[in-house]
């Protein structure tokens, strides 16, 4: 660890406004993130905040991401392919951060530091490499199981229409014509109590019915 990436490391973890960057960032550049209602930009800002402070770490102290770090990633990307964003949408946030990260780093190091330089671009090369392999596996792993369970996917798209958890109008339709369903636009869901009928709700007539 040097005084000077833990002094940033500091800085950056201590000023709430490098997170909104990345967040607007994504926000800005990556379509599938452009139209995310305040429950998903909130989930995003919390997986921002958290991968910042870890990314920051490792390169003050000269790591390597761990198994826990990399379990929370698996299953980020199994979270991301259970709603439908795009896997190629979900790596380039992770880019475009970086990106940020990087100009942030920059407007705060000592002109003179070019092993700190050095030793970050070695960082994030490493670590965006690891990424993109274990989140992509997770991420096929998961789509391929649900894949395989329609009904389990048809539930889970279900319960993500009624919890208004979707990115965007063409991420719920794209992930609904995967599923062999149509659904009209705007949709309306009525929500109702129970009735004689003691039999399971079927999430097929159930998505139909919308």
């Amino acid at each position: 660890m040097t005084n000077e990436r833990e002094r940033i490391r500091r800085e950056l973890v201590a000023d709430p406004r490098v997170v909104e960057a990345v967040v607007d960032a994504v926000h800005e550049r990556v379509p599938a993130y452009a139209d995310l209602d305040d429950g998903r930009r909130g989930e995003v800002r919390a997986i921002a905040a958290w991968a910042l402070e870890r990314f920051l770490h490792l390169w003050a102290v000269d790591g390597d991401i761990g198994p826990a770090d990399l379990r929370r990633f698996r299953g980020i990307a199994a979270a991301r392919a259970a709603d439908g964003r795009p896997l190629p949408a979900v790596l380039r946030a992770y880019r475009v951060a970086a990106a940020v990260l990087v100009d942030e780093i920059a407007a705060r190091a000592a002109p003179s530091s070019a092993a700190d330089a050095f030793a970050l671009t070695r960082q994030l090369l490493t670590t965006l490499d690891t990424l993109c392999e274990v989140m992509a596996g997770s991420y096929t792993a998961t789509s391929e199981r649900l894949a395989g369970d329609r009904a389990q996917a048809l539930r889970l798209l279900l319960d993500d229409l009624i919890a208004g958890r979707h990115a965007s109008v063409g991420a719920v339709t794209d992930r609904a014509a995967r599923l062999g369903v149509e659904l009209p636009y705007p949709y309306c869901l009525l929500a109702v109590g129970p009735g004689r009928d003691d039999r399971p709700a079927d999430p097929a007539e159930l998505l139909a019915a919308l």
